[in-house]
């Protein structure tokens, strides 16, 4: 991709667009990368992470880790902290709906492939969602404890 002239290194192999890249961001986008991996990330990665930093309640900054690649509204290497008292996103609803679909699909794709039923395949889940949720924790933010919720989109994995 071209990153977006915005896109400044701030430290070694830390990047980020600035608060006012896109209409509503609350907070910057903080990218972890070298160059070469932060070039190489689908465009739509950054413009996701610039979608999460517009959440209501968002802190600090909406962060890309270096495997982030473009997921599903929420980049996946994605990461956000949410204050409880400003906003709160679902990760679990959002997770839940979107992995449905993909279930779904993926067990139509199985099924072709193979050429036999979801049963005679033995095949009970495709994805779990249980690990795609956002969770409460405390960290110390400019220079004051503050209880959070995190919610760190991870990369899928399969399961038969």
């Amino acid at each position: 991709m071209a990153a977006p002239a915005d896109l400044q290194r701030i430290a070694p192999a830390t990047w980020e667009l600035r608060a006012g890249f896109r209409p509503g961001m609350r907070v910057p986008v903080r990218v972890f990368g070298s160059e070469k991996l932060v070039r190489e990330m689908d465009d739509q990665v950054l413009a996701q992470a610039a979608n999460v930093a517009t959440l209501p309640g968002i802190v600090e900054a909406s962060l890309c880790m270096p495997d982030a690649h473009w997921g599903f509204g929420f980049p996946i290497g994605g990461v956000a902290a949410i204050d409880p008292r400003g906003g709160v996103i679902s990760a679990a609803n959002v997770s839940f709906a979107n992995h449905q679909v993909i279930q779904h699909r993926a067990l139509e794709v199985l099924t072709e492939v193979f050429g036999r039923s979801r049963e005679a395949l033995a095949i009970r889940n495709v994805y779990d969602v249980s690990h795609n949720t956002a969770k409460l924790e405390r960290h110390r933010i400019g220079g004051r404890e503050r209880e959070l919720l995190a919610h760190l989109v991870p990369v899928a994995n399969v399961k038969g």
